[in-house]
């Protein structure tokens, strides 16, 4: 499908479109612009849309045949996306109670797999499992320090997360691990 022009692009991003007249889909475009990503599953839960998973399927596809919505596979489900808006990473990955437990511990202190899988209380291959799709999506960097690899946090995810830069002292703790 070609990329629809600049101005339908910003059209999408800003507000809903006059043609969206019928209810539902009106009331799917609006869910998305607000929640960006969302999947079908949930998209039919939602009780503004109160229509059953085919009826919300059906209109999701006239909307991406309109150019409105578009949708790619992310973290094992189809999501959805007004056209020019991108999925957040991090929130994404807060989905997955295991990624967040990663997360949110590497939050706390850099550490090596196991000592991740300690402290989340999960199987070092799950860990390890997660560090790579969060590595993927930007959110985890992962160091050969000798034998072991260090893992953190990029500085995006740790400003997100409400933890701001390294300082000195903590690269200097997380170096000698």
């Amino acid at each position: 499908m070609p990329t629809p022009p600049i101005e339908v692009q910003l059209m999408n991003a800003n507000a809903r479109p006059a043609d969206i007249t019928h209810e539902t889909r009106a009331s799917l475009y609006d869910h998305l612009r607000a929640k960006p990503g969302t999947y079908l599953a949930a998209l039919s839960d939602v009780a503004a849309i109160d229509a059953p998973r085919p009826t919300v399927r059906y209109h999701l596809k006239v909307l991406e045949r309109r150019g409105l919505v578009t949708s790619e596979k992310r973290r094992g489900k189809r999501r959805f996306f007004p056209v020019g808006t991108a999925p957040d990473a991090l929130e994404l990955a807060m989905e997955s109670a295991p990624a967040r437990a990663v997360l949110e511990a590497l939050a706390e202190s850099a550490d090596t797999v196991s000592g991740l899988a300690e402290r989340v209380d999960r199987d070092p291959s799950t860990v390890t499992y997660h560090l790579s799709r969060l590595e993927d999506d930007g959110l985890v960097n992962r160091e050969r320090q000798g034998q072991a690899v260090v893992n953190r946090l990029t500085p995006g995810a740790r400003t997100v997360l409400g933890q701001g830069p390294l300082t000195s002292a903590e690269e200097r703790a997380a170096a000698s691990n």
